[in-house]
């Protein structure tokens, strides 16, 4: 037996878009920062492995759906510096 409420359905429709926009915004900070780093602006501190990008990446997507509905790619550029596609 299927039933169906629209308050639920409004309910997780918003959580599921709320979520997805802070994954966006999260992975875009990240990969504004890595660019960055690549053009020398930040020159401080260690820099991140692709390891620890995919890391957090993973943690940004944490979240139910958000693995399923978004993809990424952690490469070295020409500086061995992670970048994020």
């Amino acid at each position: 037996m299927v039933t169906y409420n629209a308050n639920l359905f409004q309910t997780q429709y918003l959580t599921l878009q709320n979520d997805l926009a802070q994954a966006i915004t999260a992975l875009h900070k990240l990969s504004q920062k890595l660019q960055d780093r690549a053009q020398g602006l930040i020159k401080g501190g260690t820099c991140p492995t692709v390891a620890s990008i995919t890391k957090q990446c993973k943690a940004m997507l944490s979240r139910p759906y958000m693995n399923s509905m978004m993809t990424y790619t952690v490469q070295k550029d020409h500086h061995d510096i992670p970048q994020l596609d």
